[in-house]
């Protein structure tokens, strides 16, 4: 989970201001993705005017966070993201870390629905999620944050008043080896 104070510290940064888009008509906003995009078929319906402008924000913008609420369409969005900067800046493989398992397959089920892109859950202890990483091509893989974490983690025991305790520590060789795979993080 995001801590609050990083929110509301990215809240407080100066950023980009993006309201324009929404004083723009639907029509105005498809007109504009249609410049930007004119070869993209969406596979199912054409999106939302809040999902259009989210979807613009993200074609020109390399760090974004949308706060949109539950059902929204960012799921969708991302997919449609993703897709575009494949199509026209080459992007190679996309990494989505989620809360839990349960939205792994979530993410799974919506590429079916909302995506052309190949998605792979990256499930099960750690050796397999490395295995399927390593053998399964797909343009987005899905893991959620302990799966993450055990991926990129490495035992650290210490001894302390002849107690010993063993807790998990980020292994930067782990991770480098992790984030060579994707140009991108959801």
């Amino acid at each position: 989970m995001i801590s609050p104070k990083v929110i509301d510290d990215f809240l407080k940064e100066k950023g980009d201001n993006w309201d324009w888009l929404k004083s723009l008509s639907k029509q105005e906003l498809d007109d504009f993705l249609k410049e930007s995009y004119s070869d993209y078929k969406y596979k199912t319906f054409t999106p939302l005017k809040h999902q259009t402008v989210a979807l613009l924000i993200g074609m020109v913008s390399s760090d974004f966070l949308f706060f949109l609420g539950m059902g929204a369409g960012k799921t969708r969005i991302s997919f449609d993201i993703a897709q575009y900067l494949r199509d026209k800046k080459g992007l190679g493989k996309t990494i989505v870390i989620v809360p839990n398992e349960v939205a792994i397959t979530t993410w799974v089920d919506q590429a079916k629905i909302h995506s052309f892109l190949k998605i792979c859950g990256l499930f099960g202890n750690s050796k397999k999620r490395w295995d399927i990483l390593e053998s399964v091509d797909a343009d987005i893989y899905a893991i959620n944050y302990d799966g993450f974490q055990s991926m990129v983690s490495v035992p650290k025991t210490t001894k302390k008043r002849g107690k010993t305790t063993t807790k998990y520590v980020t292994d930067i060789q782990l991770l480098n080896k992790f984030s060579r795979h994707f140009e991108m993080v959801i």
